[in-house]
């Protein structure tokens, strides 16, 4: 077994990183102790997820219905003519996904994480029992759609056992370090027991090879420890938001915001903090997203009272109060150009765009008829993306015109796709092609109250880019079991 050279990446821990092009992958490498390949049948199964199998009914006059099992997928082309997409079955209910940014490539990686079944549920105080903390992180991978020619199912590439609970959310390094044979990328996740944990993750081909095997099926391999654990005495981070490449914001449950500069921690190999915001909230911050993605100063915020605010890291204790909602959980997230930040009002259930930090300036981008989960956005192309808890995606462009006083835009939404449930054949059904109602019938507190097995939690985005200009973009929503 040959092994990389781990002394050469330790000797550049204290280069200075400024920019993009100044962070080269060749510091950061793969260090053996922290993975273990498992083959152990039995201790494989005790960290996936339970669930085995779903029905999933897809197509328009042609309906077909297919048993997937745990981690097989179908191709929706098959039954839906000229529909580029996939239905991955993970097998638990997923809180956490992300596309790994790398060169263009044919094949395309996605990890998913969340809990290991639909009933598991965590408070923001209450920790997890440890002989349950067994979970997973899957690694899919897929051929690039635009090329049908040579399109296969997605494959379930590598699991990433480890022991440290159900996972709130995780997002790959936007700085791609991938390197085939070797390394995969740098992977950020946020667990149920408040502590963020940074992983370099290796290559599924340099498992392979240092193991001297040909065999494709799913790589096991388990998490000895993380290259980099971000943790607070007394205090759980419940969200977090990358800025930039280099800073890492993140809110508390005690209504504190902290900001830590992960290049440098992982040149160094130690947390380092750049900011600590305290007395933010008198309660828990739900939401953190960066006004600009090239941009380390402007964070935008939300507590579970609803409240709105602006903080300036040039002026950290200068803080800005836009506005209320009253909601104990808003989505948020910063359109990515300066623009403002899109929102999610569950009180009428619409999509928002805000620019201002004032309620009555907000325009409305797209109505859902459910309690909306997450928003992800496409800066490149305008587009934003939300899922509801009652199985609705839809896409819907950003407004990019001067805000008035009381702007009035038309909505201009697309519904990508529904997903029902029966709960009398357990049968998932897939459906596409709806129009998007103007006027949504009054439901009441009814539809807050229904079994949402079929809830869309999480939605993100893939942006292939060649020759250093975007484009192509799809994107990926989940199921909650």
């Amino acid at each position: 077994m040959t092994k990389e050279p781990i002394n050469s990446a330790h000797s550049k821990q204290n280069r200075h990183v400024s920019n993009e092009s100044e962070y080269p992958s060749e510091y950061i490498r793969i260090i053996d102790d922290e993975w273990k390949l498992i083959n152990d049948e039995h201790e494989i199964d005790k960290h996936l997820p339970e669930m085995k199998e779903v029905q999933v009914k897809t197509g328009i006059s042609d309906i077909q219905c297919k048993t997937l099992k745990r981690f097989e997928s179908l191709d929706l082309s098959e039954s839906i003519n000229h529909r580029r997409g996939y239905v991955f079955h993970t097998g638990g209910s997923i809180w956490g996904i992300d596309f790994l940014p790398q060169p263009d490539k044919s094949v395309q990686y996605v990890a998913i994480g969340g809990y290991r079944t639909a009933e598991e549920h965590y408070g923001f105080e209450n920790d997890m029992d440890p002989e349950k903390r067994h979970n997973a992180i899957q690694i899919w991978s897929y051929r690039d759609s635009s090329t049908p020619d040579t399109q296969c199912l997605p494959v379930l590439e590598m699991c990433l056992l480890h022991e440290y609970g159900a996972i709130c959310n995780l997002q790959w390094h936007p700085v791609s370090i991938y390197k085939e044979n070797n390394t995969l990328g740098i992977l950020i996740a946020l667990f149920t027991d408040g502590v963020i944990r940074v992983f370099v993750v290796p290559h599924p081909a340099y498992l392979r090879q240092n193991e001297d095997s040909n065999d494709r099926s799913t790589i096991y391999v388990k998490a000895e420890k993380p290259r980099l654990l971000f943790a607070l005495p007394k205090t759980k981070m419940i969200c977090f938001s990358l800025g930039c490449f280099r800073k890492l914001a993140c809110g508390t449950s005690r209504g504190s915001i902290f900001v830590w500069d992960i290049m440098s921690s992982l040149s160094e190999n130690k947390p380092v903090l750049s900011i600590g915001i305290n007395d933010v909230s008198k309660v828990p911050i739900t939401n953190v997203t960066w006004r600009d993605m090239h941009n380390e100063e402007i964070v935008f915020s939300v507590d579970m009272n609803g409240n709105f605010s602006l903080h300036d890291l040039k002026d950290p204790f200068l803080m800005v109060t836009g506005f209320r909602l009253r909601l104990e959980y808003t989505p948020m997230v910063g359109t990515g150009d300066a623009m403002g930040f899109v929102y999610a009002d569950s009180n009428d259930d619409t999509v928002k765009i805000n620019q201002v930090l004032g309620a009555v300036n907000s325009i409305e981008m797209a109505r859902h008829y459910g309690r909306i989960w997450d928003i992800a956005i496409s800066p490149y192309h305008n587009i934003a993306a939300s899922v509801s808890y009652n199985g609705v995606a839809i896409v819907s462009p950003i407004p990019k015109q001067a805000f008035g006083y009381k702007p009035k835009v038309k909505r201009s939404e697309y519904i990508l796709y529904v997903l029902h449930y029966n709960f009398e054949t357990k049968c998932f059904r897939y459906i596409d092609g709806l129009k998007s109602l103007l006027k949504v019938p009054y439901r009441g507190d009814f539809s807050n109250c229904i079994d949402s097995v079929h809830s869309l939690q999480k939605v993100n985005r893939s942006i292939i880019r060649k020759d250093k200009s975007t484009t192509n973009i799809s994107l990926v929503d989940c199921m909650e079991s």
